[in-house]
């Protein structure tokens, strides 16, 4: 550690959290980021990129590398910690990590959300026919058959959204029914390209060449070139409990500052409460923070 104070602690490496450095690094705010794991966050998932404004193409990990490069050369301090806990003693925020204490007037937390899955899944497997984004990744898929596994509306919009321009969609339910709102229910009547399994259970799937060719299910065996996993996500907020900003959920609540309830501390991207979640947005929440800030310091 550089040092034990600063004016802006950013917690998380991602893409919100490294837009926030550059933004507030550029305006001369002394700044440093703690990651606990490897920079880039949900970007090193990704195989390729294609929904980034003035990159056509470009893989999750070039993309997380050029951010944290663009980071790098403003010397903005990096601390590889995992984040304990926060605690606030009036105006400063202290936070804990297994590595000390850093103290900040302000806090960005940017940890995003995991998307949950199968204990069974080979991680390898994730970017090479495992996805859990079918705006970022169907594109892939054109013309091919597809499985999306889930019953709420994230899967139902999976579905709807994949089948213009797959070959097929299986849609796997583990019960009788889906959760979707009935807005969303109704469309899939109009799709040809549609199969729906219900009571249907993931026992595992089948790879060859370290690449996924379908699944296995209690109902027997689909073959699929690609696998899209909606049955939820875990937003990183557990440590941050104690300071009562989150929902039901564990999303972080937040104005259109991306301040929370407590003065002084923000979050950005996929950990705050809010209805988009897309690499865009995470910047775009980035932005509107920093800037946000930068104009507080300098009042």
């Amino acid at each position: 550690m550089n040092q034990t104070h600063y004016d802006v602690i950013i917690i998380g490496a991602g893409a919100a959290g490294l837009t926030a450095a550059l933004f507030l690094k550029r305006s001369s705010i002394n700044c440093c980021v703690i990651e606990g794991g490897a920079p880039g966050g949900q970007m090193l998932k990704a195989p390729i990129i294609e929904n980034y404004p003035g990159v056509s193409k470009i893989s999750g990990i070039d993309l997380a590398k050029n951010m944290l490069n663009q980071v790098n050369e403003l010397k903005v301090d990096y601390v590889a910690a995992n984040v304990l806990s926060i605690k606030i003693e009036d105006n400063i925020k202290n936070v804990v990590t297994d590595k000390g204490t850093l103290g900040a007037e302000k806090i960005i937390i940017a940890t995003g959300r995991i998307p949950k899955t199968f204990d069974f899944l080979n991680p390898a497997l994730e970017g090479r026919g495992i996805s859990y984004c079918a705006i970022c990744d169907g594109p892939l898929y054109k013309g091919r058959d597809v499985v999306v596994i889930g019953q709420g509306d994230s899967a139902v919009e999976a579905v709807l959204y994949l089948s213009s321009f797959v070959n097929s969609v299986t849609l796997i339910c583990k019960d009788d029914y889906l959760k979707a709102k009935d807005m969303y229910q109704d469309h899939l009547k109009y799709l040809n390209n549609l199969k729906i399994l219900y009571k249907t259970n993931i026992l595992s799937f089948k790879e060859e060449k370290g690449c996924v060719v379908g699944v296995e299910t209690n109902n027997g065996i689909i073959n699929s070139d690609g696998c899209f996993i909606f049955i939820g996500h875990t937003p990183a907020s557990e440590v941050f409990k104690n300071l009562n900003i989150t929902d039901k959920n564990g999303y972080i609540e937040t104005d259109n500052n991306m301040q929370t309830q407590i003065k002084g501390v923000y979050a950005i991207g996929d950990v705050r409460c809010k209805k988009v979640f897309q690499l865009t947005t995470a910047v775009g929440d980035a932005t509107t923070a920093a800037v946000s800030i930068i104009k507080e310091l300098s009042e």
